[in-house]
Order: C-alpha cells, then structure tokens, then sequence
C-alpha cells in the first residue's frame, strides 16, 4: 500500500485533480459570482441558454449556462476522483496472519486491534482447515464481550469468508475460533466510513 502512494503516477492525479479543482472554483468566482455564490450583478436571459450580466451601466458580458454546468461538471467529477484516491490512500491493514496454528478459544492477535478513525469499519477477512465459529472480542473501558459473527453458525473448512465489524474510539478488538485449526488467512483492514 505504501508503494502505491508513493508512486508519482497517484501523486500526480491527486495534484492535477486539486489544481483542476482549484481553477474552476476560481473561474465560477470570477464569473461575476460573489462569496455567497449569488450573482454580483442584474441578469438577463438571451437565446440559447446564454446570459448577459450587467457589471455596472457600461460594462456587461456574455455567459454560456452550458458551459457553467460543463464546468461543475469537471468539479464534481474531481471531486469524486478524489474520493476514490483517498480511499485507496486510507485503507489500513490491521493485521494479517498467513497458514499459522492457532488454538481454541484464544486471542488470534498477539495484541488487540485499535482504530485509527473513529468510527470506522474493520473488514474481516478469515478462512481455517477446520470448521468452527468466529468470534469477535471486543474491549471498552476494561470490560471485554464477545460478539459471534456468522450468527453462530460454524465457518466451513477452507472456505473464505468476509466480515465487516464497526469500531469507535476507545474500542479494541481480537478475534478468537472456537476449535484448534490452520489460519489459512485472516487479513484485518481498517476501511474509514466516509466511502
């Protein structure tokens, strides 16, 4: 992950996005537009989606609406660009466990699991050799309790299987397996809910 986001490629869509963004924002500004977005001026309707604004008695000129709606267009366009960058940018891996024992009814994790944002998802990522519940163990002010995905039915053997869990600030989180078994994977990632 952190390869991709050093790569110039990403680095230079995020700049040319913001830089599209920026002069837009300041063309529409300029287009006789004041900090309230209302127009500065009076306005009249011509032909074919065109306006003329009247700066003051002696000056006016000529906007194409179709060509303002083009322009926000680009804007929002940007901006969900952008949004898909920083999705990319902010998934976190929490942690990963690849073909390692693990025993029954014990923390999976050497230590609990804490968010970064809050709140956010942790996405769950889990297959084992053998078949049995997953169990989530989530921690708050000292006080540890046990939610059970899959609504407690057992996880088939070498099947994958994919969890989405909410987690706030103050929470930890660890997860245990109800027999001994082969973690054939468990990948956490920290996924913001903004997307």
């Amino acid at each position: 992950m952190l390869v991709e986001l050093l790569d110039p490629g990403y680095i230079r869509a995020l700049q040319e996005n913001l830089l599209t963004l920026t002069n837009t924002l300041q063309s529409l500004s300029r287009s006789g537009f004041d900090d309230s977005g209302r127009l500065r001026t009076r306005t009249e309707y011509l032909d074919d989606g065109w306006l003329k604004i009247r700066l003051d008695a002696t000056s006016a000129f000529e906007v194409s609406i179709v060509e303002v709606l083009k322009e926000f267009s680009w804007v929002l366009y940007n901006l969900a660009e952008m949004s898909s960058l920083l999705s990319r940018i902010l998934v976190i891996q929490k942690a990963s466990i690849f073909n390692t024992s693990i025993a029954a009814n014990t923390n999976i994790f050497s230590s609990d699991l804490t968010p970064s944002y809050s709140p956010t998802l942790f996405r769950i990522y889990a297959c084992f050799s053998a078949s049995g519940v997953l169990t989530v163990r989530r921690t708050r002010g000292g006080t540890t309790v046990s939610e059970i995905l899959n609504a407690g039915s057992s996880l088939n053997a070498n099947c994958a299987y994919m969890f989405d869990v909410i987690v706030e600030s103050g929470d930890s989180i660890n997860l245990q397996y109800s027999v001994a078994a082969t973690a054939i994977c468990i990948r956490v990632v920290e996924v913001p809910m903004c997307q």
